[in-house]
């Protein structure tokens, strides 16, 4: 297993939709995601297959990721084709600085 860390630094007055594709070298399952930083309640993410067809995770405050206060990874144990997914960040606006961290499994 490994783990993959994917920072986000957004700080904007307005709001924004962000895309990106991730890849994940030679991985092709994710075991789990977690969110580890600070936002201001406004941010959702979603995780989507490499075409973007298919969620992975429907859109979800990045709140519902974060760890501590008894909360743990988020458990996926999804496959994934082609060794990468895609993400979509968007941003209400405000500061937002943390990291999504990845565990993923060959």
């Amino acid at each position: 297993m490994r783990r993959f860390v994917y920072p986000v630094n957004l700080t904007s007055t307005s709001s924004s939709d962000k895309t990106e594709s991730l890849s994940f070298d030679d991985y092709n399952k994710i075991v789990s995601v977690a969110w580890v930083g600070k936002s201001e309640n406004n941010l959702d993410v979603e995780l989507r297959t490499h075409n973007g067809k298919n969620p992975i995770v429907d859109f979800v405050p990045i709140e519902f990721l974060k760890l501590g206060s008894d909360r743990t990874e988020l458990e996926l144990n999804h496959p994934i084709e082609n060794n990468q997914i895609k993400i979509k960040l968007s941003h209400g606006g405000g500061a937002v600085k943390g990291s999504l961290v990845f565990t993923m499994e060959k």
